[in-house]
């Protein structure tokens, strides 16, 4: 059985499109598959087209939807979906302050994934 990291992203933009598919090929050289957990597939902040990845690179919780639409109780359920599906062994989670980065830290420990933090700062 192959290890499986999953790295999460709210919404992947252009620029996400090439780093998923370096990690992918990075980690299928070490013999583990790598994907990306992707939230929302539009968003009110950045106008992005929805960029086209192939399957086995993406699994998008809420395709069609807006981020900012998903209530709280959509969130559980659909991460909950989503791990329950995809069985990582790791998360790379972006980010520490949304909604969905606590959603899946918190689920994370229930389906027995370990995870990564995923951050940046200006300061």
């Amino acid at each position: 059985m192959t290890a499986r990291i999953v790295i999460h992203w709210p919404r992947f933009g252009p620029y996400h499109t090439a780093r998923l598919r370096a990690a992918h090929a990075w980690f299928q050289n070490r013999g583990i598959d790598a994907m990306g957990l992707e939230i929302a597939s539009q968003d009110k902040i950045y106008l992005w087209r929805e960029e086209a990845f192939d399957r086995l690179l993406r699994y998008v919780v809420f395709p069609e939807r807006s981020y900012e639409t998903v209530s709280i109780s959509e969130m559980i359920r659909g991460v909950s979906l989503a791990l329950h599906r995809l069985r990582p062994d790791a998360i790379a989670i972006n980010g520490y302050s949304s909604l969905d980065a606590w959603t899946i830290l918190a689920l994370s420990k229930v389906y027995g994934c370990r995870t990564i933090l995923m951050t940046d700062s200006k300061v």
